[in-house]
């Protein structure tokens, strides 16, 4: 799904009942810091940058992807 997108361009975000997923693509120059924002959560990259730069030096570009599931389980009470 990400192949036609631009660096730093809105993200997708896919809802299901049971299931949400948020896919993005960023430049490596605003990485620190990066909110990502699901359904019902988020997740926030360190604001240090030189902790993300360190390991991704040679890319162009980053692809996000947050996955947030919801197990429902059937409860049966027995008499």
């Amino acid at each position: 799904m990400l192949t036609l997108r631009i660096p730093d361009e809105e993200m997708i975000s896919i809802d299901t009942k049971e299931l949400t997923i948020t896919l993005g693509r960023h430049s490596t120059d605003k990485l620190a810091g990066l909110n990502i924002q699901g359904r019902d959560g988020r997740f926030v990259l360190p604001a240090d940058k030189r902790a993300l730069v360190s390991r991704i030096q040679e890319a162009s570009f980053v692809d996000t992807q947050v996955d947030k599931s919801i197990f429902l389980s059937n409860i049966r009470r027995y008499k």
